[in-house]
């Protein structure tokens, strides 16, 4: 099988995701490990400023999503957080999951 050439991907979610409200991109989960399948999702977090932040990447990540899956067949799973989401969130193992990831972008 083959696998999802990182250095692309990373690439192609830089100059894609690349706004002043993106605080922070990390691949992460089996694409992230070179453990993937062929219907293996690419998990992505992106940490943005605020809630309002949030809905501002529906759009760009709609179009991303369908780049992806255009270009290397597997679909996009994001996860949006702002700094709040994180001190609140309950799933202490997607965090770690997200810190043991791939850095895209980092401001």
């Amino acid at each position: 099988m083959k696998k999802i050439p990182l250095s692309d991907l990373k690439k192609d979610i830089e100059s894609e995701l690349s706004f002043s409200y993106v605080k922070k991109v990390i691949i992460f989960g089996s694409v992230a490990e070179g453990r993937e399948i062929p219907n293996s999702d690419i998990d992505l977090f992106i940490l943005v400023g605020n809630e309002k932040d949030k809905k501002k990447m529906l759009p760009p990540l709609s179009d991303l999503s369908t780049y992806i899956i255009n270009k290397f067949g597997n679909a996009l799973s994001p996860h949006i957080f702002t700094p709040k989401d994180l001190m609140n969130t309950k799933n202490k193992k997607l965090l770690e999951n997200v810190n043991e990831g791939i850095i895209v972008l980092e401001k």
